[in-house]
Order: structure tokens, then C-alpha cells, then sequence
């Protein structure tokens, strides 16, 4: 029967191609009803089914005298049709001749039709074999599948109960008699509670619902494909992939190595904004160290000062009333690239709060130098070890340090903190204190392309969002207006698809897929917004 409807199925839509475009979902589902019904109603019937069938084409064309009692519009002149084109019955003449044609088709299969026949039973029973022998073992090569088999054969033409009879003819005793008695009284009453015209309506019900979501979600992504968009589906692909390109220094993403080393970074600057300078450069890599001074150009922050000790008096850098020899800037951008490439050919900068704090200014110092190049093609990525020492509350490493580094050959280099090659090594005990290893620096690592992809996108999200914040006056929320900043959505670019392509291409500029996810939205309450933005300019 299942086979037989979706053959109809594909008929309608075949003649709704064909030009027959009164034929909506609803009307070929009322057509596949009717010869669905025709069937049922006269099962076992050849000539009942045959005759059934060929009236479906009379009375949906307003012809009632092959009808039987089922039929309201026989009795009721005003009969509205709920299902047909404008809840009129048919009058195209063409589709008259097509429809006869496709329900002959079925009028010939009548003998195979009439017994109502359904797979139905057959799944229910290949599902019953398979829960007892299921694929993913191999029981087919055991004694056991027949066992299993032959239970399945009986909980279908028996129920439950036929290991009540097994145990009988071994002569063992019964057990669990009365729970089996209980199955099978509970499978007869849901066979009898699923035939229900109630039950079976709900379940029309809930199936029509479930199509309608998938509808509904489909429709969100449908603009995609509208004739004519290709072309605004690329530029806002490409406007996107600028934003997430990242400067021409960035090497490719490479694939970590086995023979990638772990080096612990620090620095000391002269006080705590991105603006302020580098004073100290150091790291440290197994038993290899490197440090260098920097000579500041302008004073250090009196709160750094304090913290560090360091302080620029006299043109010279002091700490704690002694000189330090200082360095040019390029030389120790230089010293340092050289060290990490005497550690290896690919490396990870281990450090405690590296990406939020140590990693920007080191970058920016190399970029001021000209080094960012040869720098970045050694360092494979960052991992930030404050996630894996803190200790509760406490992710200072001065304290953690305090607390946990005990004994004399520590308390001198505790006491040291704030320079920056004491830090490193300070930093390097802890992690070997809570053992945390080279496995897990290389797990929590955060790969440096893509990092950089993102310190490039809110750069670009920081450059359009001014621009696009008259739209919050419209209705527009800071929120959305940050997401069309951050994958490059600009004024320029939706007044240019707006007047091209009206309120479609401003739909499409949107929402296109991008990832398996939309560009901005595809809500239309805020597109309404943007799009009475774009008309008040």
C-alpha cells in the first residue's frame, strides 16, 4: 500500500510539472487520500477497488452518481471541497484526461491491490530479529542465531508468552509468569489503541507538524538560491573571508611536529597599557635561558615601578639602585628570534596569561623591528599554563610561587620576582610542582593562525561598527550591529545591494551560508530595521 501511494505521488508531481501548477501540496495529498481510501474501504474486493478507483476522477469533478454513502457532496449541492483549487471541484477538461489516465494505471493493478497489502510486518518483524541478533555482532557464525531467530518467530505469532510453553515442554518450572502475561496484554491493547481514528489522526497531526519545521527551516536558507544572486552570495562570501585574512606575514597553518619545544616567555614593561614598551625580554627552553634589557624611551609607570623595581634614571634603566645592561631594541628582537631557532625548528611560547598579555607587545615590538616574519614562522602557537596551576582564587604566579615553591633555593628567586628571567624559571618549577607536562602544554596549545585570524577580525569589527551604529536608532541592536561588523558587513555594501536588488539582495547580503550558518541573520524583523535604515539615507 506504502509503495503504491508514493508511486501516485510521484504522478502528481510529474503532471504538476508538467503545467498543472492548481496542483499544491494539499490538493495531491487529498488525490493520494482518496485512492488510499478507495483501497481500504474495499479490501479483498477486486471489482470494488477497480470501480473505487476510477470514480476518484468523477467525483473530484463534480460528478456524484458513482458515490457511496461516505460521499457528503451527493446530498449537498453547496458542498464546499476543503482540499481542491479555490474549494471548487475540478474543470480542466486536460487535467480530466491526465487524471483518468494515471487512476487506469491503477485500475489495472486492482488484484494486486486489493488485498490492502502493507510491509508494515514485515518491518515490525525484521526490527524484533534485530534487536535479539543484531548486526554489530556476528551471530550468523553461532549456534545462537537460530535460537534468536526462532524467539523472534514466536513473540511475533504468539507474544510474549510463548516461553511459557518452551519452559512447559522442557518440563522446567515457569518463572516471571505473570510479567510476561503483562507484556502481552499490554502489546494487544496498543495494537488495538493504534487503530483508533483518534490515534490516527493525532498522528497525521504531529506528522504534518514535523513537516511544517522542516519547511520552516528550509525557507530560512532558501534566499541562497534565488536566480540572479549568485553574485551577491560571492561578494558577501569574499567581504566575510577579508575580514578572517590575516596579515601577509602570517605563515600558512602547519601541523605540530613531534620535535616542537616547549619555551616559557615573560617580559617586564614600563607599565600596563598595550602603548607602554618592553623593558625586559626573557626565556627559557629545558637548560637554555635568554635575557635582555631594553632601554626605554620614556619613564616607567610609578605602580610598575614600584611592582618591579625597575626605573629610568639618568638615561639609564636601574633596578633596585643597580645598572642593567641595556640593549637596542632590533638587537634584542634579533637575539631572541635567533635563540628559539637554536631550540628547534618549530616552537610553542609557554606563558602565564601569554595571549592576553606577554604575546601582543612581544608581536608588536617584532613588527616595529621588521622581525614578525622570521618569528612567526618558528612559533607554532601559545599556551597559557593559568588554567592549569591556579589554584582556586590564586593565578598570580608571584603567589602561587610564595605558597608552594618551598625551601632555601627558592626563596631567594621568589623573593627576585618581577624579573623577567626569574619568572620564566619560577614559572617552570610550578608547572613541574603540579605536574603538568609536555602532553598537556601541547593539548592546551591555541594554534598562533588563528589567534591572528581573530586579532584581525575585531580590528576590522572595530573599523565598520562606527559607521553602522546610526542603524540602533532603527531598531537595530549593538549586539547585531557587532556581528555585521565582525565579518565585514559595511553601509557602503548594503546600500549598494539594496538598490540593486531590493530587499532580496539585502536578504541574501545577510544571510547567506557561510559554514553551515548565516553571514549576520536571516530574521526578518531585524532586516525590516536595516532595511527602513537604508531607506531613510
Amino acid at each position: 500500500m506504502n509503495h503504491n501511494i508514493k508511486s501516485v505521488n510521484n504522478a502528481l508531481y510529474k503532471s504538476k510539472a508538467r503545467g498543472f501548477s492548481f496542483l499544491k501540496g494539499d490538493v495531491i495529498n487529498y488525490l493520494k487520500r482518496c485512492v488510499s481510501y478507495a483501497i481500504a474501504q474495499n479490501k479483498n474486493n477486486v471489482e470494488g477497488v477497480r470501480s473505487a478507483i476510477l470514480n476518484i476522477s468523477k467525483h473530484t469533478f463534480g460528478e456524484h452518481d458513482g458515490c457511496g454513502d461516505w460521499c457528503k457532496a451527493k446530498s449537498d449541492p453547496n458542498y464546499v471541497y476543503k482540499y481542491l483549487p479555490n474549494q471548487q471541484p475540478f474543470t480542466c477538461p486536460e487535467w480530466r484526461q491526465e487524471l483518468e489516465e494515471l487512476l487506469q494505471k491503477q485500475a489495472d493493478d486492482a488484484p494486486q491491490l486489493a488485498p490492502g497489502g502493507s510491509t508494515q510486518p514485515n518491518e515490525s518483524f525484521n526490527h524484533m530479529v534485530n534487536t535479539r541478533a543484531p548486526k554489530s555482532r556476528h551471530y550468523a557464525g553461532t549456534l545462537a542465531n537460530k535460537m534468536r531467530v526462532a524467539c523472534a518467530v514466536n513473540t511475533k505469532n504468539i507474544g510474549s508468552e510463548h516461553i511459557n510453553i518452551v519452559f512447559e515442554k522442557l518440563k522446567m518450572s515457569p518463572s516471571a509468569t505473570e510479567f510476561r502475561a503483562k507484556l502481552e496484554r499490554s502489546r494487544i491493547w496498543k495494537r488495538s489503541y493504534q487503530k483508533k481514528d483518534s490515534v490516527k489522526r493525532r498522528r497525521l497531526f504531529l506528522k504534518n507538524k514535523n513537516t511544517w519545521r522542516d519547511y520552516t527551516a528550509s525557507s530560512q536558507t532558501g534566499l541562497t538560491y534565488v536566480s540572479g544572486m549568485s553574485s551577491v552570495m560571492e561578494r558577501a562570501a569574499s567581504a566575510a573571508s577579508k575580514v578572517a585574512s590575516v596579515p601577509c606575514y602570517l605563515p600558512p597553518p602547519s601541523v605540530l611536529l613531534p620535535e616542537c619545544k616547549l619555551v616559557i616567555v615573560d617580559i617586564e614593561t614600563t607599565g600596563f597599557s598595550s602603548s607602554d614598551q618592553i623593558i625586559q625580554l626573557a626565556a627559557k627552553c629545558e637548560e637554555k635561558e635568554f635575557s635582555a634589557y631594553i632601554l626605554p624611551t620614556k619613564k616607567v609607570h610609578p605602580k610598575a615601578s614600584e611592582k618591579t623595581g625597575f626605573r629610568l634614571q639618568g638615561g639609564k634603566l636601574r633596578r633596585h639602585q643597580h645598572c642593567m645592561p641595556t640593549c637596542e631594541a632590533g638587537k634584542a628582537c634579533a637575539d631572541v628570534v635567533d635563540f628559539l631557532s637554536l631550540c628547534a625548528n618549530q616552537v610553542i611560547l609557554v606563558g602565564h596569561g601569554i595571549g592576553s598579555f606577554d604575546f601582543p607587545r612581544i608581536l608588536k615590538l617584532l613588527r616595529a623591528k621588521g622581525l614578525a616574519k622570521e618569528f612567526l614562522a618558528l612559533v607554532y602557537g601559545l599556551t597559557n599554563t593559568i588554567p592549569l596551576i591556579q589554584q582556586g582564587t590564586v593565578k598570580k604566579e608571584d603567589c602561587l610561587a610564595k605558597m608552594y615553591l618551598k625551601g632555601p633555593q627558592w626563596e631567594k628567586l621568589v623573593n627576585g620576582a618581577h624579573d623577567a628571567l626569574v619568572d620564566c624559571i619560577l614559572l617552570d618549577a610550578l608547572l613541574k610542582h603540579f605536574a603538568v607536562g609536555e602532553v598537556t602544554l601541547k593539548e592546551k596549545v591555541q594554534p598562533i593562525h588563528q589567534l591572528l585570524q581573530k586579532q584581525a577580525a575585531l580590528k576590522k569589527k572595530m573599523e565598520h561598527r562606527p559607521a553602522l551604529l546610526a542603524m540602533q536608532t532603527f531598531g537595530v541592536s549593538k549586539i547585531m550591529i557587532g556581528k555585521m561588523a565582525a565579518t565585514g558587513v559595511t553601509v557602503e555594501e548594503l546600500q549598494s545591494e539594496y538598490q540593486t536588488h531590493g530587499r532580496v539582495g539585502l536578504e541574501v547580503c545577510l544571510g547567506v551560508q557561510l559554514a553551515g550558518k548565516p553571514r549576520v541573520t536571516t530574521n526578518k524583523s531585524i532586516i525590516d530595521c536595516v532595511e527602513k535604515y537604508l531607506q531613510s539615507v
